[in-house]
C-alpha cells in the first residue's frame, strides 16, 4: 500500500513539474555518455568522434526524458495542462477575436443564468413551509360559471374539517387591514384574521414571543395578535420587550389587543392579498358558529390544508369533492352546483405565472442559441486561418482525437470567460428583473444567484463549449495535408463543406430570431391593444386616497365624516371635485353578491344571479366622469339618507334586463344581514368601467349610495387642475384637520393604478423585446461576419472578375444574392417555427391573435430588410476592390 501512495505521489509531484528530478536525470545522461565517452577515447578515437559515437549509442536524449517525465506524472492531465497552456497563449495572441467571442457567450449565458434565478425562485425553490409540497388550498368553484378559488363560509369549513380524512390538518384566515393610530404616525396595515392552528400547520412558529393557542379564542380571553418581523423593526425600533405590550388597533375591532409574538424576519403568508401581511390576529368565528347553515355569513374564508402521509392529490380531490356534493344536497340554498377544488400551494401561489416564466425561458435559450452559432462561425472562420499550422501539426504525427481536443479545450477556455462575465451580466440582469416586475411579484431577496443557479450556469456552459467547438474541431481535423502543405494552399483552405456549415449556422440564428421577434412583436401589439382600451372613466388629474374609519362609529357618524372629508377636499385650491368610493376601478376590490329582481321567480338553486357592489358618495360619478347612460344620479341627500335608491350599469342591463329598460325596476340586492335587504329601484345607469384588468369584461355592477351600506372604509378620489400629486400633502391635512388620529394609505394617483393593472403585461412585453433586440443583433452581426469573411476569401476571384469587365453592380448583386439566399431560407424556416410555438402565448395575448398574419409579415419584412443592409456592407466593400491588388494576392 505505502508503496502505491509513494508511486501516486510521485506522479503528482511531476505532473506539476519536479525540477530536482529532471536534475538528476540530466546529471545520470551527462554521466553515461562521460563513461562512453571516455571508453571509446581509449580504443583510440579522438574526442570529437568519440562523443558523437557515445550520443548515437546512448539514443534520443529527449525521448528518454519525455519517457521519464510520463513515468512520473500522469500523461493525461499533463498533455490537458499543455492543451489548456496553448489554448491560452493562442487566445492571447488574438485579443479582438477573443472579447467578442466572450462578450456573445457572456450574453447567452448571462441572460439564461439570470431567467433561471428567477424560475428557480418562483417555480422550482422550496417554498419556506415545512413539507410545502403537501401543503393544498382548498377552495370552492362553481363549474358551471367556470368559477374557481371562490372563498368558504364558516360554516362550510366546518364541515370540511369535520368530515375529511385526508388531511392531517386544516386551517383557514381571512384577510383583511387593521389601523394603527398609537407609536407613531397613524398607519393601516393588511392583516389576516387565522385559525389557530394555521401556524402549526405550516411549520412556522414566533421569532419571538409565541404563536397563536386554542385558548387565545375563548370567550372572556383578551384579545392577542402577532406582528411580523417588518413592522417590529418599523413600528417598535426590534425592542424586545414588546412582547405582552398593548396594541390598539381601531380598525375591525376598536380595542386594545396584546402583542403575543414577532414572526421571523422573511416570513410571508398571503395566498389572495396583494402586499405583504404585518398583522395576525386569531379567527374568533369557528367557536359559536351557526348551526345548519341557516345563516349566510359570506365566503371570506381562505382554507389551507396539509395531505395525510400518503395521500395523493387526486385522493384528496375526491373526498373533497363528496363532502362538498353532501354540502350542497343538505343546503341547496347557499350550496348548489357548488363543488370544491384542491390546488397545490405553490400552483395557488404562482400557477399564472407559468406560461409567461416558460415563453421567457425560452426566449433566453433562442439567444443562447444564436450566441453558440455566432460564436461557432467565428471558430469555423479562425480554423480556415489555422489551416496550415493544424495540418503542420498532423504531419508531425499529431492525431485527429488530438488536434480536436486541443481545438475543444480552446473553446472550453472561452465558454469559461464567457460564463464567468455572464455571471455578472446575471447578477445585474435579476436585479433588473426584478425592478421590472409587479409588485409583490418576487424581490432581491428571494432572487438570487444561488447554488442552483451556479450548477446550471456551469451545465450550460459545459454544453455550450462541446455545441461551438465540436463543428469547428471536426472539420480541422478533416484536413488533406497535400493541398494544405503546398504554397498555394490558401486559398483552398475554406471549403465548401465548410462554407455550407457557416450557411447553416446564419440560416439557423435568422430562424430563431424571427420566432422571438414575432414573439415580441406580438406582445407589443398586444400591449398596444390593451393601452387603448376604455377604461370607462377618465384617469387624469385623478388622486385617491384610502380612509377607514372603524365600526364603534355610528353609521351616522362614518357617513358625516366622508361627507365632511369630501366637502373639505372639494374647497382646496385646485380641486375640482372630489368624491368617495368603497372600491376603486382597476384594483379587483368590489365583491360580488346574490340578488333577484322584484315580480320575477326567485332564481333556483345554484342559478343565483350576481352583482358587484359598489358604495359611493352622490360626487363621485362627476369626479371619475363616468358617463350617465339612462335615468339620474342620486342626489346629495339621498346618498346621505336612506331611500332605497341605486344604479347600476350597462353589463347588469345587458345581461339581467336584455330587451327592457331597467329604470323604475325593484332588486333585492343581498350584501347585508338577513332580514335587512329590502328591495331598493333602480333610479339610473353608467357606463361601464373596468373593476379589474382591462383585459376582462365589464361586469354586472350596482352603485349604492354610502347611506344604504356606511361602510368604514372608503377611498377618497379628487380631480386636480394640476399634477394630483402635488396635492396629496394639502389633502391629508385638511382630513387630520377632522381627524389627527385618522390613517390615511395608498395615496397615489389614477394614472399609477391603470399603469399598475398593465404592469404584467408590460414585463413580459419588454423582457421578450429586449431579447428579441439582442438577438436580432446577434444574428444580424453573424450574417454580416459570414458575408465580410466570405468577401475576404474570395477577393482575388473578386479581382479576376473584376479584370474580365465586371462592372461594381455584377459583384454588389453575386455578393447580396448569397446573402439574402441564406436569409430569406432562414425567414422560411422561422415563420414555421413562429407559428408553432406562437400559439403556446394564447394566454398572454388580448385583441390579437397569436397567428395574426399583419405581425408575421411586418416582422419578417423588417428581418430582411436588417439581413439586406447586413449583406450590403461587405458587398460594398467587395465593390472596392482593386483588381491589380487582388491578382498579386496569394
Amino acid at each position: 500500500m505505502i508503496h502505491y501512495l509513494r508511486a501516486l505521489w510521485s506522479r503528482l509531484r511531476g505532473l506539476f513539474g519536479d525540477r530536482r528530478a529532471d536534475r538528476e536525470l540530466d546529471e545520470e545522461i551527462e554521466t553515461h555518455l562521460r563513461l562512453l565517452t571516455e571508453r571509446y577515447l581509449r580504443q583510440g578515437m579522438t574526442e570529437v568522434d568519440a562523443a558523437s559515437v557515445a550520443r548515437r549509442q546512448f539514443g534520443n536524449i529527449t525521448l528518454l526524458q519525455e519517457a521519464s517525465r510520463e513515468m512520473r506524472g500522469i500523461k493525461f492531465i499533463e498533455t490537458v495542462i499543455q492543451d489548456l497552456r496553448y489554448g491560452a497563449q493562442m487566445l492571447i495572441k488574438t485579443p479582438g477575436f477573443t472579447l467578442t467571442v466572450i462578450l456573445t457567450l457572456a450574453i447567452g449565458i448571462g441572460a439564461n443564468t439570470a431567467i433561471f434565478s428567477v424560475v428557480n425562485a418562483i417555480l422550482l425553490r422550496p417554498l419556506p413551509y415545512r413539507d410545502a409540497d403537501r401543503l393544498l388550498v382548498v377552495s370552492e368553484s362553481w363549474p358551471a360559471r367556470s368559477l374557481s378559488n371562490i372563498g368558504v363560509d364558516p360554516d362550510t369549513f366546518a364541515d370540511w374539517q369535520e368530515r375529511n380524512h385526508v388531511f392531517a390538518d386544516m386551517a383557514a384566515f381571512a384577510n383583511g387591514e387593521e389601523a394603527l393610530t398609537e407609536d407613531g404616525e397613524p398607519e393601516k396595515v393588511a392583516s389576516q384574521s387565522v385559525t389557530p392552528n394555521l401556524f402549526a400547520l405550516l411549520g412556522t412558529g414566533a421569532a419571538l414571543g409565541r404563536s397563536f393557542t386554542p385558548d387565545d379564542i375563548k370567550s372572556g380571553q383578551p384579545r392577542v395578535v402577532l406582528i411580523s418581523h417588518s413592522l417590529w423593526h418599523r413600528r417598535f425600533n426590534g425592542d424586545p420587550s414588546v412582547i405582552g405590550r398593548k396594541l390598539k388597533v381601531t380598525l375591525a375591532v376598536p380595542e386594545e389587543a396584546i402583542i403575543v409574538g414577532v414572526m421571523p424576519a422573511g416570513f410571508q403568508w398571503g395566498v389572495t392579498i396583494g402586499k405583504p401581511v404585518d398583522l395576525w390576529t386569531p379567527f374568533m368565528g369557528l367557536h359559536a358558529l351557526t348551526k345548519g347553515h341557516s345563516v349566510w355569513q359570506g365566503r371570506y374564508l381562505t382554507a389551507v390544508a396539509r395531505l395525510k402521509p400518503g395521500v395523493s392529490i387526486a385522493q384528496a380531490q375526491a373526498e373533497m369533492t363528496a363532502i362538498a356534493a353532501w354540502v350542497a344536497n343538505h343546503y341547496p340554498s347557499y350550496h348548489a352546483e357548488l363543488s370544491a377544488t384542491v390546488t397545490p400551494l405553490r400552483e395557488r401561489l404562482y400557477g399564472d405565472l407559468r406560461p409567461a416564466l416558460a415563453m421567457l425561458f425560452g426566449a433566453v435559450a433562442f439567444v443562447l442559441l444564436i450566441a453558440c452559432a455566432n460564436v461557432a462561425n467565428l471558430l469555423l472562420a479562425r480554423a480556415a486561418m489555422r489551416s496550415r499550422e493544424i495540418a503542420l501539426r498532423s504531419a508531425l504525427g499529431a492525431s485527429r482525437l488530438r488536434i480536436m481536443r486541443q481545438l475543444l479545450t480552446e473553446s472550453l477556455l472561452l465558454t469559461v470567460l464567457g460564463a464567468s462575465a455572464g455571471l455578472l451580466l446575471a447578477n445585474w440582469g435579476a436585479d433588473l428583473i426584478v425592478s421590472l416586475s409587479p409588485p409583490y411579484l418576487f424581490n432581491l431577496e428571494s432572487v438570487r444567484i444561488s447554488a442552483p443557479a451556479l450548477i446550471f450556469t456551469l451545465a450550460v456552459s459545459l454544453v455550450t463549449s462541446f455545441f461551438i467547438g465540436l463543428a469547428p474541431a471536426y472539420e480541422s481535423s478533416r484536413l488533406n495535408l497535400n493541398e494544405f502543405l503546398k504554397e498555394s494552399g490558401r486559398g483552398v483552405a475554406d471549403s465548401r463543406r465548410r462554407r455550407r456549415l457557416r450557411g447553416l449556422f446564419v440560416i439557423g440564428e435568422i430562424a430563431l430570431a424571427l420566432a422571438l421577434l414575432v414573439g415580441a412583436g406580438l406582445l407589443v401589439n398586444s400591449f398596444a391593444h390593451l393601452q387603448v382600451v376604455d377604461p370607462g372613466f377618465n384617469p387624469q388629474n385623478l388622486l385617491t386616497m384610502e380612509v377607514s374609519r372603524n365600526w364603534q362609529h355610528s353609521e351616522r357618524q362614518r357617513i358625516g365624516f366622508f361627507k365632511q372629508s369630501v366637502e373639505r377636499l372639494q374647497a382646496l385650491p385646485g380641486v375640482s371635485a372630489a368624491g368617495a368610493t368603497s372600491a376603486l376601478p382597476l384594483t379587483g376590490s368590489a365583491g360580488g353578491v346574490r340578488f333577484f329582481i322584484e315580480g320575477r321567480p326567485k332564481p333556483s338553486p345554484g342559478q343565483d344571479m350576481l352583482t358587484r357592489v359598489i358604495v359611493t358618495d352622490a360626487n363621485y360619478f362627476r369626479t371619475m366622469q363616468i358617463p350617465l347612460r339612462h335615468g339620474r344620479l342620486y342626489t346629495e341627500q339621498e346618498a346621505t339618507e336612506s331611500r332605497g335608491l341605486v344604479l347600476i350599469n350597462e353589463a347588469m342591463a345587458r345581461r339581467y334586463f336584455p330587451n327592457e329598460d331597467p329604470i323604475g325596476k325593484q332588486v333585492t340586492i343581498q350584501s347585508r344581514p338577513p332580514n335587512r335587504n329590502p328591495p331598493v329601484e333602480i333610479i339610473g345607469m353608467v357606463g361601464d368601467v373596468k373593476l379589474g384588468a382591462l383585459a376582462e369584461p365589464a361586469e354586472p355592477t350596482v352603485y349604492w349610495p354610502h347611506s344604504e351600506l356606511a361602510l368604514p372604509g372608503m377611498t377618497l378620489v379628487m380631480r386636480t387642475s394640476g399634477d394630483p400629486l402635488n396635492m396629496s400633502a394639502a389633502a391629508r391635512e385638511a382630513i387630520h384637520a377632522i381627524d389627527p388620529k385618522q390613517p390615511i394609505t395608498e395615496t397615489s394617483t389614477m394614472e399609477s393604478w391603470l399603469a399598475k393593472s398593465m404592469i404584467r403585461a408590460h414585463f413580459n412585453m419588454v423582457l421578450l423585446t429586449v431579447f428579441a433586440v439582442v438577438a436580432l443583433i446577434l444574428a444580424s452581426i453573424g450574417i454580416y461576419g459570414v458575408m465580410a469573411y466570405a468577401v475576404a476569401q474570395r477577393t482575388q476571384e473578386i479581382g479576376i472578375r473584376m479584370a474580365l469587365g465586371a462592372q461594381a453592380r455584377d459583384v454588389l448583386r453575386i455578393v447580396i444574392r448569397e446573402g439574402m439566399t441564406l436569409a430569406l431560407a432562414g425567414i422560411v424556416i422561422g415563420l414555421l417555427v413562429a407559428f408553432s410555438l406562437t400559439r403556446w402565448m394564447e394566454t398572454l395575448l388580448f385583441g390579437v391573435r397569436p397567428t395574426d398574419p399583419l405581425t408575421f409579415t411586418v416582422i419578417a419584412a423588417a428581418l430582411a430588410l436588417v439581413a439586406l443592409i447586413a449583406c450590403w456592407i461587405p458587398a460594398r466593400r467587395a465593390t472596392k476592390v482593386d483588381p491589380l491588388q487582388a491578382l498579386r494576392h496569394d
